[in-house]
Parts: C-alpha cells; structure tokens; sequence
C-alpha cells in the first residue's frame, strides 16, 4: 500500500504542471513566398489582369478569384527566402499544444535596403 501511495504521488507530481511547456520558445528557418515592396505595383497589376480575364460566367464567386489571382502572383512574381521564425508555446504541458509567432525576420537584404 505504501508503494501505491509514493507511486500516485510521484504521477501526480509529474502531470501537475511541473513539465508545463507555456512560455517556451523554438526558433527555425523557413522558405517563404516573399514580395518586396518595390514589386507591388507589378503584384497589383498582375492580379487586376488576371480578374478581368476571369470568366464571369463560371460558377466562381468574384472572391475567390481575388484570392486565387492573388496567389497565382505571388508564385509567380516573387521569390521563396528564407525567414527566421520565432514561436512561443502559448499553452501545453510536457510538449507545447498550440504554437504562437512572435516575429518573422528576412534573412536577406531587400536590394536597396543595404
């Protein structure tokens, strides 16, 4: 009996919040779709063009041309770069359950930005 008993207090301890992982943050690098400002006028341009080429007649809402334009121009017109991701566990215990971005940084230099 005096073995269940240092057992279940040894497991409550464990899954009392002492492994709580909130606050914890993880940092990456991922490759991203990534426009410069000085490319938003052809962005712009690319996706007005590319709604007015769309078919009226389709079964399509207007809005998800808009978005479909939108990234058919980014794919197109711009360049993956890599970014550093920095993340903060929001909530969790031994192992974080939902994941929050605190800042997202280019890790090239924009021409013109030197």
């Amino acid at each position: 009996m005096k073995k269940l008993n240092v057992a279940l207090c040894v497991m409550a301890v464990t899954v009392s919040g002492c492994g709580d992982s909130a606050g914890i943050t993880r940092e990456y690098v991922e490759n991203t779709l990534y426009c410069p400002a000085s490319s938003s006028k052809e962005v712009g341009a690319f996706i007005l063009q590319c709604i007015g080429n769309a078919n009226p007649m389709s079964d399509e809402e207007p809005e998800d041309w808009i978005e479909a334009c939108q990234i058919t121009a980014e794919q197109t017109l711009c360049q993956k770069t890599p970014m550093q991701v920095s993340e903060e566990c929001m909530y969790g215990g031994t192992t974080c359950g939902k994941w929050r971005e605190v800042s997202r940084v280019l890790l090239v230099k924009e021409a013109g930005n030197e």
